[in-house]
């Protein structure tokens, strides 16, 4: 800050443009508001693409990061101070951790084994790693300050957990522990954003971008590349998922302002598209079920409001 500046605004606000009286006495702000539901979609068969979404349930107010259990499905909830993980099941919305003063909750990852899930807490700048069963029972921090950036991914017998872990200015692939263990490094370039094949043969995972684009890779569970055909992504898609029990892979592509699903071979590199939703729906965060015939997804939608801010002093 400049000698003699004052801060007249401070937390979590998003501005998009500033605009200042003659006096300098009065600050005219327009600030980036954005909302999200879960929707849902049927992508069974091989017909056309579906072009229909439907809310999973319009009480959940704002949702995101949805990820499907055996039975239920886990997600973010930020709205009217339910900032924290919450369960879906049976049409009933359960709490399984909240924390009102979090200043951000990522998304929730759900063991193989289904007994626990794991999520990153982001508070006064340190992000601290959470356990918690399934059941909202034994909330546990298991590292209190790891520079984990991206999603988390369960290993496959549910002993530990990977993620991109920030070092020397980058995020990179490790093993975390819950007993306290120092992570264990996996990568030695930029990775990110984990996902695990259902048989555990292999983990696919992001690069660095290039451009508007970033790599699609995977390694072995002994850290060795994985052969099959390169892919390459657009930005805003680095989220992908297994399609069930199956080898493909659903992913997002389209432009930076639309996208929409696509099933996607790892071994062959063959695409068939799976939706064509209408041009209002911004896609966040998603997950398929397990049986691959729907996909959960977050709806984005952005609106912005004028502020006016004057300096105290």
């Amino acid at each position: 800050m400049q000698p003699g500046a004052v801060s007249v605004s401070f937390g979590l606000e998003r501005y998009t443009s500033l605009a200042a009286s003659t006096n300098g006495r009065r600050i005219v702000a327009t600030v980036a508001n954005s909302h999200s539901e879960l929707w849902r979609v049927t992508v069974a068969g091989d017909g056309p693409p579906q072009n229909t979404a439907t809310p999973v349930a319009p009480a959940l107010g704002s949702a995101s990061a949805p990820r499907f259990g055996a039975d239920y499905l886990a997600y973010v909830s930020t709205g009217a101070g339910r900032r924290g993980i919450w369960k879906l099941a049976n049409d009933t919305t359960t709490r399984l951790w909240n924390d009102p003063s979090a200043d951000r909750v990522g998304a929730p990852a759900i063991a193989p084994d289904g007994r626990r899930i794991a999520f990153t807490v982001e508070r006064h700048a340190a992000t601290q790693l959470y356990v918690v069963d399934s059941d909202g029972g034994k909330a546990r921090e298991i590292a209190p300050a790891l520079a984990l950036r991206g999603d988390l991914a369960w290993s496959p017998d549910s002993q530990s957990l990977i993620g991109g872990i920030v070092r020397d200015g980058e995020p990179r692939l490790a093993r975390i522990f819950l007993d306290g263990t120092p992570p264990q490094p996996m990568a030695s370039e930029y990775s990110i954003d984990p996902v695990w094949s259902p048989d555990g043969t292999y983990l696919v995972y992001s690069g660095a971008d290039v451009g508007t684009t970033f790599p699609l890779r995977a390694f072995d569970p002994d850290g060795r590349p994985y052969a099959r055909p390169s892919m390459m992504l657009t930005r805003g898609a680095r989220r992908v998922a297994f399609a069930g029990d199956s080898r493909s892979l659903v992913v997002l592509r389209g432009g930076m302002g639309h996208k929409d699903f696509w099933r996607l071979d790892p071994q062959t590199g063959a695409e068939r598209q799976l939706t064509d939703l209408p041009s209002s729906f911004v896609i966040g965060d998603f997950d398929v079920s397990p049986d691959g015939t729907e996909i959960i997804f977050e709806r984005v939608q952005e609106s912005s409001s004028i502020a006016l801010i004057e300096p105290t002093r």
